[in-house]
């Protein structure tokens, strides 16, 4: 019985594995912008919502500077949901603390940071 449960257990574990391992190369393949961007400033996620409830992802090097619409705008073209972001962010080797998650408003003709919902979207992003 025991042989059994470990079987089913190894079993579980394995399809876990391949499941997440299939997520992983999709996003690649649909994201590649995301991926092996520079940490040495920190990685900086904008958020945006587009909906009640719905929010868009996106982002970028982290750079002591601000960012122009262009860049901004270029986030919005390929966003990815809040999910999507967490699991691309799991394959960087950096601290939580080190990914600055930014709320903005994206308008026709230009964005804006949303400065009263930073504590709410970060609960928000983090949440499981």
């Amino acid at each position: 019985m025991i042989k059994q449960i470990a079987l089913v257990f190894s079993l579980i574990c394995m399809i876990g594995l391949f499941g997440c391992s299939a997520q992983t190369e999709d996003l690649k393949a649909t994201f590649p912008e995301y991926y092996n961007l520079e940490t040495f400033k920190g990685i900086e996620v904008y958020v945006w919502q587009t909906e009640d409830g719905e929010y868009r992802c996106g982002a970028m090097t982290g750079t002591n500077r601000g960012k122009t619409n262009d860049e901004i705008f270029n986030l919005a073209e390929n966003s990815t949901t809040m999910e999507e972001m967490r699991l691309i962010l799991s394959s960087y080797d950096i601290d939580k603390e080190d990914i600055i998650i930014i709320p903005i408003k994206i308008h026709s003709a230009d964005y804006e940071i949303d400065g009263t919902d930073f504590t709410m979207i970060k609960e928000i992003f983090w949440e499981d």
